[in-house]
This record gives structure tokens, sequence and C-alpha cells, in this order.
């Protein structure tokens, strides 16, 4: 199945137009197998264990194999499987009382670490310079957990699961420069509650 991209959000939709049940069913097994391998990134990044991930995209799959010709109607079918995901996703971690593993991780959040690492502090005296890198990993982590939804979508994407930007908006159902502006937004939202100036790079 050819890639549909953020720019393109009704040609799926336009290509299945007319097609039979069973050419339906085909072309959503083929929408989740292209995206499988995310939702499991994704999934395992946030409830921490393989094969619990493997079950959650299994539920989407199924969501979205019932539900298929609706999916179509949406004005971006990845957007529209991604915001069902995510329901899917934590609808499993409030049921058990969890909080992500992006919280039990040192990993994820040395990331977010290095994407603070160009900040100064706010003003003098505010924070000593790096101390952001000393301070508790859980006020680092609630600042992150604070974000957006859609901000902490695309820094999780982006820099923790390393999706380039063009594949960060696939998965979303957005645009490119929407995930440059939340991007922008997301670092200067962490800067400012962790008492910190951020910088733009060139290019931001």
């Amino acid at each position: 199945m050819r890639r549909t991209t953020a720019a393109e959000p009704t040609a799926l939709r336009a290509s299945t137009s007319g097609l039979s049940a069973r050419r339906l069913h085909m072309v959503c097994e083929a929408f989740c197998a292209e995206h499988h391998e995310e939702w499991q990134a994704y999934a395992s990044l946030q409830v921490g264990d393989a094969a619990t991930a493997h079950g959650l995209v299994g539920e989407l799959r199924s969501r979205l194999t019932l539900h298929w010709e609706h999916a179509l109607r949406q004005e971006s079918v990845e957007g529209h499987a991604w915001k069902i995901f995510k329901e899917i996703v934590f609808e499993w971690l409030d049921q058990r009382g969890l909080e992500p593993a992006l919280a039990r991780s040192a990993a994820p959040l040395r990331v977010f670490e290095d994407i603070l690492g160009a900040c100064r502090p706010a003003a003098p005296g505010s924070v000593r310079a790096g101390a952001h890198r000393t301070e508790p990993r859980l006020r680092l982590y609630a600042a992150v957990a604070g974000l957006p939804e859609r901000q902490y979508d695309v820094l999780l994407l982006r820099y923790v699961l390393q999706y380039d930007q063009a594949r960060t908006a696939f998965i979303m159902g957005v645009p490119q420069e929407t995930v440059r502006s939340h991007i922008r937004h997301a670092k200067r939202k962490l800067a400012l509650d962790l008492g910190l100036t951020w910088v733009p790079s060139p290019g931001e």
C-alpha cells in the first residue's frame, strides 16, 4: 500500500472508495502492518513490556478492523488510529493504577536532559548552571508529563523513539510544520518549568 502523508489526509479514503468488503479488509490489514512497528515501540515505552504492548496493538487492530469504514471517513486515518491507540494504552495503565514506564526508566529521561543541554539559567542566581542535570529525575519527569498531549507525543516519537520529522508527522497524521511547532513549544515549556531559558538552535 502506498504511504499517505499528513499533507494528503483524504488520499487513503479516496483510493478505497467503492472497494468490496474483502478488499477494504485487505487495505486495513496493510495499514496496520505498516504502522505495527511504531505502535509496538510506543506501547512498549509506555507499559514497559513488549508482550503487553503487542496485545495492545492487537486491540487497536481489532477496533480498526471492526470500524474501518468509519476510520476512512476521518480527515486523517493515521491521526484517528493514533488517537484510538493512545486511549487503549492509557486505559490499560489507568485500570492498573500505573504511571507510564517512562517514569521508571532513566534512558528516556537522559534524552530530555540532552534536549535541555543548551539551556541557560533564566536569571542570574535563579538556577545554577547545569542544575537540571543534578536535580532529582522526578522533577524532570514531572515537567515532561506536564506537557500538552501533542507536545509530549512529538518529543517521545522524535527524540526517544528517534523517528525523523517526516515519519513523526506521518504517524500522528499531522503536517510536518505542526511537528516543528510542537517541538519548539515543548522545549520552551520544559525550560520554563525547570527555571531555564531555551535558546533555539539555527532552524528552530
